[in-house]
């Protein structure tokens, strides 16, 4: 009698996931921002216009008398920048654009939104063990997919604006861990970035000896340093992380983020970086896939700029460019982590979670071209935490006081 049942709930989940990858295919498009063209020397009237455009597309006013005339010249400085890179006689693999920052000096750019960190990456502590090569050689390279999407299962969560608090340390780390939470669990719990802000200066180790953080519903971003709050639920847990070592190369980096995403640290110093629309780190992102275009292999990475910074919130960056250290010292500070264990204290905690996560990124849903693939990602998890409730409820005894304890998903019929 139970049978029948479950063999219903399994045939529609699996009619989702075709219409999902079939619709899904089709929405990611290149990132064409405001056109702003190709011409050297632009008329005071067209920068004014620009101006005035690029306001309203980013939403972007000034409080304080004399800001926006001084922010029109920096602007306008930018633009100068920007027409002089898109040139097509500089035959460059990438453009820039009219983003969030186009109003930042440099000067401002680099205090506002890298990090300068001295000593310990703030993704983890030194003299942990680190991957060697030999323990990453464990699949045959022809098994590995020519490219992946980790967005196309419903593993990363929407971009986020992280705003001048230098938390870019936090949303990698909480990127990398609930990405492969998904992975493992079929569930999104979108990790808080604010409680690493507030209560540690080391995010992977934090993770692990805490014994798990809460949600970002539940423990909510402000954009600055708070009073650490540690008795939380602990909803999203790893037992170990691992840093992969720069001699492993990038054929290796490209093995794991097969398997999942993983968080890196980049020098993101350049002028370039600050105005993209298409060795020393100071700058932490998420790789969430790879892939090549137009002959050139790239890396997919999430960044924590907001949707009109770079290809909606992502950058594609050089893939297998014989360096031991990859573009930017990507390879630098490569951190996976590893061994989830997620603590659901309640069945009804997880709807909770997952409903208010999916109400909390309708307006950037809406704004965004991409937002279906936001949309499919949360229908997804719905329906996962569905089947698995399903699973629980039909092959196994209820425990005592009704907590569930998942750190795999076994399908066992």
């Amino acid at each position: 009698m139970r049978l029948w049942w479950l063999k219903i709930v399994v045939a529609l989940l699996s009619s989702w996931a075709l219409i999902s990858l079939t619709w899904g295919s089709f929405v990611i498009e290149d990132y064409d921002g405001l056109k702003i063209g190709l011409k050297a020397l632009r008329s005071e009237e067209e920068v004014s216009w620009l101006y005035d455009e690029w306001q309203l597309t980013v939403d972007r006013t000034y409080e304080e008398p004399g800001e926006r005339e001084r922010r029109y010249e920096i602007f306008k400085d930018n633009l100068r920048f920007i027409d002089e890179h898109n040139h097509p006689k500089n035959n460059h693999t990438y453009t820039l654009g009219l983003n969030e920052l186009a109003d930042l000096s440099y000067e401002e750019y680099q205090a506002k939104y890298l990090v300068p960190w001295m000593g310990e990456d703030p993704l983890f502590s030194s003299g942990r063990d680190e991957l060697a090569a030999e323990e990453l050689n464990g699949g045959d390279l022809e098994q590995i997919p020519d490219s992946n999407d980790w967005r196309m299962s419903g593993s990363v969560s929407p971009v986020v604006n992280q705003g001048s608090c230098g938390s870019c340390w936090a949303w990698a780390a909480a990127g990398a861990v609930e990405g492969l939470h998904h992975i493992r669990t079929g569930q999104m719990i979108r990790v808080s970035a604010q409680q690493l802000v507030d209560c540690v200066k080391i995010a992977m180790d934090y993770i692990r000896k805490n014994g798990g953080v809460d949600s970002l519903e539940n423990y909510p971003y402000t954009g600055k340093d708070g009073v650490c709050r540690n008795n939380r639920d602990k909803l999203v847990s790893i037992d170990e992380w691992r840093q992969i070592i720069p001699i492993a190369g990038e054929m290796e980096l490209k093995r794991i983020v097969a398997r999942q995403p993983v968080a890196i640290s980049t020098d993101a110093e350049a002028r370039e970086f600050q105005l993209y629309k298409g060795t020393k780190t100071n700058h932490a992102m998420v790789v969430i896939g790879y892939g090549s275009e137009n002959g050139q292999d790239y890396w997919l990475i999430k960044n924590t700029w907001g949707f009109n910074w770079g290809e909606h919130g992502y950058v594609k960056m050089a893939r297998n460019i014989n360096s031991k250290k990859g573009l930017c010292g990507l390879m630098t500070h490569a951190v996976i982590s590893d061994n989830i264990v997620s603590y659901l204290k309640k069945i009804g905690q997880l709807w909770h979670v997952t409903i208010i996560s999916f109400i909390s990124t309708l307006p950037n849903m809406f704004l965004n071209v991409s937002f279906h693939l936001v949309f499919l990602s949360y229908m997804n998890m719905w329906l996962c935490t569905l089947l698995l409730l399903v699973l629980k409820t039909l092959h196994e005894e209820p425990r005592e006081g009704g907590d569930l304890i998942f750190s795999k998903l076994l399908l066992e019929f």
